[in-house]
């Protein structure tokens, strides 16, 4: 019982980490402020629920409440920490991808979507291989503008956050 109690501890310390890590800002955390409490509540009560049954049944010593925790335990919390894991390593990963594939024609969406100029947000990261940085690339290719890079991390920055926030639970999913 006192291992479940501290898998519970651990994955709501896991699920805050995880909710703070999406949603930092104040006006984003009040919207899911109770939503998220109450998500917690319910994970943490069915938790409980095993412990218990658990304790009465290690006290009565009666195996089917036994089996009941045991395996209640593990086909609920093992999905749990699977969609921990999974949430914030597949969110790093997807990021570092959509970084690198900004240019290509499978993230055409993403920037028609978050760029103000689609052209100036094309600009390989650190200006490709003939440009010393971004905003040569810029200058050559969009008359001695230098705004490509700016434009390109702010509509990268805004398809990534959306991009964050639909990978965890797909990802976790997936697991």
């Amino acid at each position: 019982m006192n291992t479940l109690v501290v898998l519970i501890c651990i994955a709501l310390f896991c699920c805050c980490v995880y909710v703070f890590m999406l949603f930092g800002d104040g006006q984003n955390m009040a919207n899911m402020f109770y939503t998220t409490w109450v998500g917690l509540a319910v994970v943490s009560g069915i938790l409980i629920v095993f412990a218990i049954i658990g304790a009465i049944g290690g006290k009565k010593v009666r195996l089917e409440l036994l089996l009941w925790n045991f395996w209640g335990t593990i086909i609920f919390l093992g999905p749990l920490v699977t969609f921990a894991v999974m949430s914030w390593c597949g969110q790093t990963y997807l990021k570092i991808w959509m970084w690198h594939h900004w240019p290509s024609p499978d993230l055409s969406s993403f920037r028609e979507r978050f760029c103000e100029d689609a052209a100036k947000c094309l600009v390989p990261i650190g200006g490709g291989a003939n440009f010393t940085s971004e905003a040569a690339w810029c200058a050559r290719w969009h008359q001695n503008a230098t705004d490509c890079g700016e434009i390109k991390a702010a509509a990268w920055g805004a398809a990534g956050a959306l991009a964050a926030r639909w990978s965890g639970p797909a990802l976790g999913a997936l697991a």
